[in-house]
């Protein structure tokens, strides 16, 4: 696991500049630093190094070719590299490395871009061929390693994370609406949007091609081809479905440092932690509960008793939301409203201490439709129907509630809303409540207004949705831009690679392709990964009830003590907000998830764009 950057300029490099940008994401890779410039110091290539297969220095990159015509910055791990290394020196390449980076450089020189339908790992590389003055970025099919650029009529820059890229000053730092908008509807900013105008993310499952003048945005893999209903007897898809998890467990545990899994209880981590300790016994396990709070400590004890691991407990408390507040907003450098970043930023600190690599279950719910919101989402659509009805009883009931203010008021006024919305608006409130639109109206100044947040995420849905186009949905907007984000930044914050089994392209194609009675029978949420896992894992664990890992915020203290920051918001002072929508919206006592948005993205904003 890496950091890795790019620059492309007819101007010619500033390498100074260039080297700094370099170095922001020294804590994704502290085990060396790369770089590349072409004689003319027009393309520059930067690579910060996190040494975990091949650990001599033949790993450091960038790596070139055998001619020295290409060559590549590589940011992942690439499970299936022996069997591709084997085929590439069949067909005559001279491998210089054991590493799993040399396979992407001569699979390109043997396939072209052809090359990332033949990976399977997670990965985000640039790969610049000298003879054809081409760049060439591809990313994972599910965003689990991520890529942003920056590109104007003369200059292309790409970098693993956005403080590399406005680490250069010239790169303006202007809030963009778009990203703003979806920010507050979401609480995070979906591909290809970013919280910068100018600056995106390359998508999921896409691969970018730059010439020179323009770049060319192209998918080559997307969850909708492998969505079918395929009838297949029950035993036999526990069957297969189990071997398949198998091999990739056994894939991700590959490497030439220990790992140990992270272990919450739930039932994906929990099957992802029993099937690696069956491959590889004596592995330690990290697990995270609250102080005070009724959390998921006690089975993930269990599951480690059963499975003879070593296990390390943290306990997050409010004292440990004020310490970490400050490096999340460094390392998280584009707001996300998860209040899960405070508890997976400490426990990746602890992992940390005493490993490189960690196994977690994260894709789970996506993949085996396991999130409480699809049988809320379901139950509410059957009223579509009479939405238009509901739609007045909402307004009155809201100015009822304007002036009650009570919790049983408030908690009718939001099932009526659930009830008079339809399509995605309603999937979205039952999932994460936005903030009001007219609220928003209210909040953002008018030179910031944006009516495009839901563009972004509409091409994903359908008017009235099932199990299969709410995974759709989830995989491609909610799993890449929050899930993914969140452990991919705490846990390199720490240089710790977290490697996701579950999300293996073997896996999820075969998932995919089940029909939904399989994924999601007489309201059982993942009965699949269930009935797979009751060979493994106790029943306590397999029929427990899902539970969230965010943290419960407004009973530490954390949203009292800090949501005063927006009575005198710099965001406001600066042509962003509005204060006196802030202080009306303050003043309606806003539910807590609303106003932590709002304080995340003023703590960011003065930490990023004052």
């Amino acid at each position: 696991m890496c950091g890795i950057v790019g620059e492309i300029s007819q101007d010619g490099i500033d390498i100074s500049t260039f080297s700094s940008m370099r170095d922001e994401l020294s804590h994704r890779g502290p085990d060396g630093a790369g770089l590349y410039t072409n004689e003319t110091e027009t393309v520059a290539l930067g690579f910060r190094r996190l040494a975990i297969i091949d650990l001599s220095d033949a790993g450091m990159q960038p790596m070139a070719n055998e001619d020295e015509t290409v060559y590549l910055v590589f940011n992942g791990e690439i499970y299936n590299y022996r069997t591709l290394r084997d085929d590439l020196q069949s067909a005559g390449h001279e491998f210089t490395s054991q590493t799993d980076s040399e396979v992407i450089l001569h699979g390109y020189e043997e396939w072209g871009v052809d090359v990332l339908d033949r990976l399977e790992g997670m990965f985000a590389f640039g790969i610049w061929d000298e003879q054809a003055e081409r760049l060439f970025l591809g990313r994972d099919p599910f965003g689990i390693k991520p890529l942003h650029y920056y590109s104007t009529d003369d200059r292309f820059v790409f970098a693993s994370e956005l403080k590399a890229i406005v680490a250069d000053e010239t790169v303006p730092r202007e809030i963009s609406p778009a990203g703003l908008q979806s920010y507050l509807t979401y609480r995070y900013i979906p591909a290809p949007q970013t919280i910068w105008q100018g600056i995106k993310k390359i998508p999921p499952g896409h691969y970018l091609v730059y010439d020179g003048t323009e770049a060319e945005v192209t998918p080559y893999w997307n969850s909708s081809t492998y969505l079918d209903n395929k009838q297949i007897p029950e035993e036999q898809a526990v069957e297969t479905l189990d071997e398949t998890l198998k091999n990739s467990v056994r894939k991700h545990l590959v490497s030439d440092v220990p790992v140990g899994v992270l272990l919450s209880g739930g039932i994906d981590s929990s099957t992802v932690a029993a099937l690696a300790s069956k491959s590889q016994p004596g592995l330690s396990a990290y697990s995270m509960g609250f102080e005070g709070a009724d959390d998921e400590l006690e089975y993930a004890r269990l599951v480690a008793s059963e499975f003879d691991l070593d296990q390390t407990e943290e306990v997050l408390g409010p004292d440990e939301l004020d310490g970490l507040l400050d490096e999340i907003l460094y390392y998280y450098d584009e707001p996300l409203a998860d209040s899960s970043i405070f508890p997976t930023f400490l426990l990746m600190s602890r992992v940390s201490q005493n490993l490189k690599v960690a196994l977690a279950g994260d894709g789970g719910d996506e993949l085996f439709a396991g999130y409480r919101w699809y049988d809320r989402y379901l139950r509410y659509k059957r009223l579509n129907p009479i939405a238009e009805v509901m739609r007045p009883l909402h307004k009155a009931i809201k100015t009822v509630n304007a002036r009650a203010q009570s919790e049983l008021m408030q908690s009718v006024e939001w099932r009526v809303q659930l009830a008079s919305l339809t399509g995605l608006s309603q999937y979205q409130m039952a999932m994460h409540p936005p903030i009001e639109s007219q609220w928003i109206d209210r909040i953002v100044s008018d030179e910031l207004k944006s009516d495009s947040a839901e563009d972004v995420v509409t091409r994903y849905s359908a008017p009235s949705m099932n199990i299969k186009d709410l995974q759709h949905l989830d995989l491609n907007t909610f799993l890449p831009n929050d899930i993914l984000v969140k452990v991919d930044r705490a846990s390199m914050a720490h240089s710790l690679e977290v490697r996701v089994p579950l999300l293996d392209r073997s896996v999820a194609e075969y998932s995919l392709g089940l029909e939904e009675e399989l994924i999601y029978k007489d309201n059982n949420k993942k009965h699949l990964l269930k009935q797979v896992a009751r060979s493994y894992l106790p029943d306590r664990i397999v029929d427990r009830p899902k539970s969230g890992f965010g943290a419960p915020l407004q009973e530490m203290g954390f949203i009292d003590k800090y949501k005063e920051v927006l009575r005198e918001s710099v965001a406001a002072s600066d042509g962003v907000f509005e204060q006196e929508g802030l202080d009306e919206f303050l003043d309606a006592d806003p539910p807590s998830n609303s106003l932590f948005k709002l304080i995340l993205f003023e703590l960011w904003y003065r930490r990023w764009a004052a």
